[in-house]
Formats: structure tokens, C-alpha cells, sequence
């Protein structure tokens, strides 16, 4: 039997508060999921966050074929 009575506190912090919109984009079944956090408000860098994760995921897919 456990005797502690110790409290563990979880606490989440966002790091950078801009990026609290996010969009996912594919499936993880398939070649698999993208999920991009930005500030809706800001098109030109919201769009230049989804291109940039686009290219990390191409990259990647090519990593696992190797």
C-alpha cells in the first residue's frame, strides 16, 4: 500500500502564445499526418509555417525510404 500523500502538479505552458491556431493536414495511416501551430491573424507567416512543415514532411518520408 502507498503510504505518500505527495501532490504531482502537471503544468502545460505555451511557449510562444501567437501560435495558438493550428491546422492538421493528412492522415497518419497514409503518408502521414501534419499538424502546423500558427497565428491566424498573420496569413503571410501562417502560410510560410505550413510550406516549411510541408518540406520537413517530404523530407521525412524520403528519410524512411532510405
Amino acid at each position: 500500500m502507498n503510504t505518500d500523500d505527495s501532490v504531482v502538479i502537471h503544468k502545460h505552458e505555451t511557449v510562444n502564445p501567437s501560435y495558438q491556431d493550428s491546422i492538421e493536414i493528412g492522415a497518419t495511416s497514409k503518408d502521414g499526418k501534419l499538424k502546423v501551430y500558427f497565428n491566424a491573424s498573420d496569413i503571410v507567416t501562417a502560410r510560410e509555417r505550413i510550406d516549411n512543415a510541408h518540406k520537413l514532411l517530404i523530407y521525412a518520408r524520403g528519410k524512411m525510404n532510405e
